[in-house]
């Protein structure tokens, strides 16, 4: 099952949890400005904006809807390693979810703040460098958007006898508050911007309003320099958040490798069949 028993490098979808960190903080605000010349040099390191976009004047906004690395490196300089690694703990990622599942990993790939210095911290800010499950991911996430509560995932909501008695019924368990709800409201905003005006457009649902964001991450154990996984994690409605999805493509072949080009549609396609499943209906 690899949603709990392989490791990936999420990539831009792991903004999120350095976005939430840094509001959390109060480091940085939505207002902040950035500057995005297209590549940025860390202690000897370039790195470069997806796509070789250069982005200008950014707003911490604006960099999370584009999702720009350069911004999201500045972004992580000014939280600093030890809170990057302390939120990065808090949102679950360094341990396993605890689902009802056989076969989830134990441990997850990262970096601890004795052992990263400023290049592992501008990598690690935008989604390389470490690597965690798909549900830890979306779990995280689902914290990021959910009052800032890291929940217990279960699969078995309840078991019933033969003759319909009930004889095991799980209830939603939270582990912590990670973040505060008003950090959370703000994300709640900013990912709806993804959708409406970032890298998330192909993830809009017609009738709701969705939040969202996407990835594009680099393979970086593999032999093939080109290897990607192409994420969309979507989110609706993001006002009363009722289901999360996290869309991964393995190495996709195709004419691009952009999260929210490939993964983006998927997403909205399992987002208007499901909706409506559970009885939430669009708006005009």
């Amino acid at each position: 099952n690899k949603a709990i028993s392989d490791w990936y490098e999420p990539g831009s979808v792991f903004k999120l949890i350095t976005a939430a960190a840094a509001l959390d903080t109060g480091c940085c605000r939505p207002t902040d400005r950035f500057t995005c010349a297209g590549k940025i040099s860390v202690a000897g390191t370039r790195f470069r904006c997806a796509n070789g976009h250069i982005h200008g004047s950014e707003t911490f906004a604006k960099g999370l809807a584009v999702s720009c690395n350069p911004c999201f490196i500045q972004i992580g300089a000014r939280l600093g390693k030890e809170r990057f690694c302390n939120y990065f703990a808090a949102f679950g990622l360094r341990e396993p979810t605890g689902i009802d599942l056989p076969g989830e990993i134990r441990r997850s790939e990262y970096y601890t703040a004795d052992r990263m210095g400023p290049v592992e911290l501008a990598s690690c800010s935008f989604g390389q460098s470490s690597k965690v499950s798909y549900l830890q991911m979306l779990t995280a996430v689902c914290a990021v958007v959910n009052g800032g509560k890291l929940m217990q995932p279960y699969l078995v909501s309840k078991i019933r006898a033969p003759d319909g008695q009930v004889i095991k019924e799980v209830e939603p368990v939270v582990k912590r508050q990670v973040i505060s709800e008003e950090t959370s409201a703000t994300m709640c905003r900013l990912m709806e911007g993804v959708v409406t005006s970032g890298t998330g457009k192909q993830a809009a649902v017609a009738g709701y309003r969705v939040g969202g964001k996407s990835g594009t991450s680099q393979k970086l154990d593999s032999a093939n320099e080109g290897a990607r996984i192409a994420s969309f994690v979507s989110v609706a409605p993001i006002d009363d958040p009722k289901i999360a999805v996290l869309v991964c493509l393995d190495e996709p072949h195709s004419w691009t490798t952009s999260g929210g080009a490939l993964s983006g549609p998927v997403c909205a396609e399992v987002l208007k069949k499901a909706l409506p499943y559970l009885g939430v209906e669009p708006e005009n």
